[in-house]
């Protein structure tokens, strides 16, 4: 059982771990475009 509990605590992390890479990449797309939109407006 005990090896079990691991492969599930390992799992549960890397799905964080995908999740959490996944996000900060859309937040830094978001800003890019913002910035790029922003930068496009002012000139």
């Amino acid at each position: 059982m005990a090896m079990v509990a691991m492969m599930v605590v390992v799992v549960v992390v890397a799905i964080a771990v995908i999740i959490a890479i996944v996000v900060i990449m859309i937040a830094v797309v978001i800003v890019i475009v913002a910035a790029a939109a922003a930068t496009g407006n002012g000139a």
